[in-house]
């Protein structure tokens, strides 16, 4: 978990936030939602990657995404609970299906991403 790969990732996604934002836990939130989705392709395959082979290949499913989504917000002291689960909507993108999640236990009240 403590990969320095990972922890550089959760470094990069939230780098572009302005000053005003840094200790926002919703811009925060955003800029790793964005920075996942920007940098992965959702895969349906039957193996299973750890968060960092998911960020070093792009690739994921729906529970690599949740790990990759998970440390991301650890690593940037975002409280998340594992026991959220993604919400799969599809969006017809480049990068085809992209997983929405709900986040309440970081935000207080929920809030979609």
């Amino acid at each position: 978990m403590d990969s320095p790969y990972v922890i550089n990732a959760a470094k990069e996604a939230v780098k572009n936030l302005r000053e005003s934002e840094k200790n926002n836990v919703l811009a925060k939130a955003k800029a790793i939602r964005d920075y996942i989705y920007e940098k992965l392709t959702y895969v349906m395959d039957r193996y299973y990657e750890g968060t960092e082979e998911v960020l070093r290949s792009g690739e994921g499913s729906c529970g690599e995404y949740l790990n990759v989504f998970l440390s991301l917000f650890r690593f940037n002291n975002i409280p998340i609970d594992s026991e959220l689960s993604p919400i799969l909507v599809k969006k017809f993108e480049p990068k085809g299906i992209i997983p929405s999640m709900q986040i309440k236990a970081a935000i207080g009240n929920s809030a979609s991403l």
